[in-house]
């Protein structure tokens, strides 16, 4: 340990100059910390660490002119580059991802036949809370099993006592879920109200369930949102209490890549899985999709493009697209809002939202015919901004 404290000079271990700082404003040395590079540590302020932080080394003070020219020199290129690299998106969104991945595991005492024992010497151990489906697996789909999407949320219309739940979406944090902007007002029933976590079957009360269920206090849309545009259809809904995490409920994590996953994802609600029934299913389906290229995307897409819903074509830096190109699985209508998600090894046993359902074309499951999903990747500086500020 160096020893020194925050603004004072400082050398990493290798010999490059730097500032110590706390972590939390360094950029580089949080980066590297994620990607698994420990930084060189200054000191503490309290438990935060102080960090030697490369790219911040000390202007020289001959003159005033001088100190500002050796900053332009030294700091723009590595703290505030002219283009941000694509991992510096997301610091905060990856960091909490992090921490609510220990939801997945829960604390039990070793039991024991002492009865006088004293229960703070008792052994502890973790105990893993994950659920996954092994096989490939909504339209076209198949039934969830408990706790295997505890993310999940409905999104509730109407009086309480006779609530519609008409859409989906994620849980990202103790006090709120990701979904659609579409999804903030329904035509027939008024606003969003309502939202539901940790439910399996919507309509039974005998299954493998621990729903928890919540008002909604606030309905934040992205302000680039304007109906009936498809562009920018993504919104947190605010709950009225933090949620209570176990293996039923707890977040996902954020997508802070912009490229196209390689491996298929998994789209999950309680929408239709017949283009012909007029009302969603109860229980929660989940399908696996591969995401289509946007070019391919815009392709099916050509009847609306010019359009006042699809002005300018799918955007491949906000939407993604997924779909099966033979069709018979899709996500379809009152899945809206609900997430297109992957599964992720590390953090252990937990999802990545890359999409938020949007929209289709008329036929659910049709061949050549993939959904859209807002990408929320392009999103998460807003949706950090709010939800971790």
């Amino acid at each position: 340990m160096i020893d020194k404290m925050a603004s004072e000079a400082c050398r990493t271990n290798v010999g490059e100059p730097g500032i110590c700082k706390l972590i939390d404003g360094c950029a580089i040395a949080l980066e590297g910390f994620f990607a698994g590079k420990m930084p060189t540590i200054c000191s503490y302020d309290k438990k935060t660490p102080v960090v030697c932080c490369i790219g911040e080394s000390q202007p020289t003070t001959t003159t005033r002119r001088t100190t500002i020219r050796t900053t332009v020199t030294t700091r723009r290129p590595s703290v505030r580059p002219t283009s941000r690299p694509p991992n510096f998106v997301g610091t905060k969104a990856r960091r909490m991802c992090q921490k609510y991945s220990a939801a997945v595991w829960r604390v039990e005492t070793a039991p024991t036949l002492a009865l006088d024992e004293d229960e703070e010497f008792r052994d502890r151990y973790n105990v893993s809370e994950c659920v996954r489906d092994s096989k490939d697996l909504i339209y076209g789909g198949e039934k969830s099993l408990p706790k295997e999407f505890p993310h999940m949320a409905a999104i509730g219309f109407g009086e309480e006592g006779s609530i519609s739940w008409m859409c989906g979406g994620s849980l990202i944090s103790e006090r709120y879920v990701l979904t659609a902007a579409h999804c903030m007002a329904s035509r027939e029933k008024g606003l969003a109200r309502w939202v539901r976590l940790g439910d399996l079957n919507l309509a039974e009360t005998t299954d493998d369930a621990r729903p928890q269920e919540f008002s909604v206090v606030d309905r934040l849309r992205h302000p680039g949102f304007k109906t009936p545009s498809h562009y920018n259809d993504i919104a947190l809904l605010k709950l009225n209490r933090d949620a209570a995490f176990s293996g039923y409920v707890r977040p996902a994590c954020l997508h802070t890549s912009l490229d196209d996953p390689t491996n298929k994802a998994v789209a999950t609600g309680w929408g239709l899985v017949e283009w012909t029934d007029d009302t969603g299913s109860n229980d929660l389906m989940k399908v696996s999709l591969p995401f289509v290229p946007t070019a391919q995307c815009n392709n099916s897409y050509k009847s609306l493009i010019g359009g006042r819903k699809l002005s300018g074509g799918i955007l491949g830096d906000s939407m993604v697209c997924a779909g099966e190109k033979l069709g018979g699985k899709d996500t379809c209508q009152g899945d809206s809002g609900g997430p297109l998600q992957l599964v992720v090894d590390d953090p252990y046993c937990m999802y990545s939202i890359v999409g938020v359902t949007s929209f289709g074309t008329t036929v659910c499951g049709a061949r050549n015919s993939p959904a859209v999903y807002t990408r929320v990747a392009h999103f998460v500086p807003w949706i950090e901004k709010i939800v971790w500020p």
